[in-house]
């Protein structure tokens, strides 16, 4: 701030001394004036005498001091021509000075105003960053806590697995509540790979209350059950087999942003199959978490 009131003094003094200098010398006599009344003098002269030695004197003396008058007077206007010339050539300087100290003050303005612009920039973002990552640290988080057959048997069958029902246990683990949009969620058997993206899409919304709200470190049961044939799979075909529990979830926070999460989970049918509980599918595009 003290550097842009300097700046402007020394503007304002440089004005002031460009408009004194700027001003020339005050008008003179005329030259052509001057001559014609050199001229006219002797002619004066002559008709006032009529002797004409005394005349020829007289006019010689007349003329002598009139060309050192005329003389002196080009000297002077010589020298007010000189004079103007230096003025004028001042008055260029300063206004080259001047207008270097313009360039200067409006360089440092200029610099001034983008140090302001960023400075208010990074504030505006380290605001923005601020309040996301409150929202973030405070926002509701669901993941899918597990999901496990409702009806176990020690030896896993066909028949078995038409009589029993999965479980997803939906849990939220941040720090206010979530409110459920939607949800998906099947079963499917597989010999070999696993299902995509595309098959995740393509499930069926279930007929489930919406709104449902879901507290902090609450856990929500959804069910799903698929039946099954021996026209569909043969029963040593569904030993070799993989059972898939997959889906989505659409949820709202409290600060109304939407987060939709998928999720894959499997199961081997086999004999000697002694847990009830789903594993988390090796499958990284099937499970994601927002």
């Amino acid at each position: 701030m003290r550097k842009v009131i300097f700046l402007l003094l020394v503007t304002a003094s440089l004005v002031s001394a460009i408009n004194t200098y700027s001003q020339g010398p005050p008008p003179g006599p005329s030259k052509v004036g001057q001559e014609q009344q050199n001229k006219t003098s002797p002619k004066k002269e002559k008709s006032d005498n009529h002797d004409g030695i005394p005349d020829k004197i007289s006019s010689a003396i007349k003329i002598a001091p009139t060309q050192s008058t005329n003389t002196e007077k080009k000297s002077d206007s010589k020298n007010s021509n000189d004079t103007a010339t230096d003025n004028w050539s001042l008055s260029n300087i300063l206004l080259i000075g001047f207008n270097g100290l313009l360039a200067i003050f409006t360089f440092c303005l200029w610099r001034s105003t983008d140090k302001m612009w960023k400075s208010t920039k990074e504030a505006a973002d380290a605001a923005q960053k601020s309040a996301d990552a409150l929202q973030s640290a405070e926002r509701a988080h669901l993941f899918i806590d597990s999901v496990e057959w409702m009806i176990w048997e020690p030896y896993f069958s066909i028949s078995e697995y038409n009589q029993s029902t999965v479980v997803i246990n939906i849990i939220n683990v941040g720090r206010t509540p979530a409110i459920l949009i939607d949800a998906g969620v099947t079963i499917d058997i597989k010999k070999s790979g696993y299902p995509t993206k595309d098959d995740i899409d393509r499930i069926g919304i279930p007929n489930f209350p919406k709104g449902v709200i879901i507290k902090p470190l609450e856990i929500y049961p959804m069910d799903c059950r698929e039946i099954i044939g021996p026209s569909v799979i043969s029963e040593a075909d569904f030993m070799k087999s993989k059972i898939f529990c997959y889906g989505f979830v659409r949820y709202n926070d409290v600060f109304h942003n939407s987060h939709p999460i998928r999720f894959c989970y499997e199961f081997r049918p086999t004999p000697t199959q002694s847990r009830k509980l789903f594993y988390i599918s090796p499958n990284k595009e099937l499970n994601d978490y927002t």
